[in-house]
């Protein structure tokens, strides 16, 4: 499904963003940086993406959904690989995320020098190389609603992952701990309640697991919290 592209305004808010280094428990290759304003992140658009960042960025849906059965909205076919080195799961998200948009597979070695970068750098980068999406940076202080919503309109409206900046605490059920760590969302249920998350770093852990799999929305929410970036869409 594609959403439709409507007439709006400008407004122009603030927004706050980051990635670090790398190691086991520690960073996957996330430099930690804040995140552009909203202002500073349309600077570097053209007019016809200024206009969809803006819907995006402002849209929020309060819509309860009730249903007896939740049913999952999918990027069907998209493929996470483990990154190339434990300090690259920025450059793994560029990939898998070009791969599903553009067909195109830029080697991750190629990208950011083949080492770790910011979520902002992966925007930049991505509103660069391809024009089916346009990704807008959210903080990571938005409400979880606010975020379910964003990444309902990401992958049912617009058809592509979003890609956040988190810290995993087992604690929250994720199957390791990670301070640091970027990772693509590729598939959220009707009722907003689950995610499917793309986790390059994943084989790094445990070489039999898959490198997407599902976990509560307020789990991701809350890694989202704890690494106090964001998330693009």
């Amino acid at each position: 499904m594609k959403m439709k592209k409507s007439l709006v305004f400008g407004i122009l808010l603030s927004i706050c963003m980051t990635i670090p280094t790398m190691a086991d428990t520690s960073n996957s290759g996330i430099v930690i940086e804040p995140i552009s304003s909203l202002q500073e992140q349309l600077e570097e658009m053209t007019e016809e993406q200024k206009v969809i960042a803006i819907e995006k960025y402002y849209s929020v849906e309060d819509e309860k959904i009730v249903e007896t059965r939740a049913s999952w909205y999918q990027l069907g076919g998209f493929y996470m690989p483990q990154q190339s080195a434990q300090n690259n799961c920025v450059a793994a998200c560029c990939y898998a995320t070009m791969r599903w948009l553009t067909g195109i597979e830029v080697p991750m070695g190629a990208l950011f020098g083949g080492g770790a970068a910011s979520l902002s750098q992966a925007q930049s980068y991505l509103n660069s190389a391809q024009s089916a999406n346009v990704y807008v940076a959210m903080s990571s202080t938005v409400s979880l609603d606010a975020m379910k919503a964003n990444f309902y309109t990401a992958i049912a409206g617009h058809n592509a992952p979003p890609i956040i900046s988190a810290t995993m605490s087992t604690a929250d059920g994720w199957p390791y701990a990670l301070n640091a760590h970027a990772m693509c969302i590729t598939g959220i249920t009707s009722d907003r309640g689950m995610v499917m998350v793309a986790d390059s770093y994943i084989p790094w852990v445990n070489g039999s697991a898959s490198t997407q799999y599902v976990m509560p929305s307020t789990s991701v929410k809350s890694a989202i919290a704890r690494r106090g970036i964001g998330y693009i869409f």
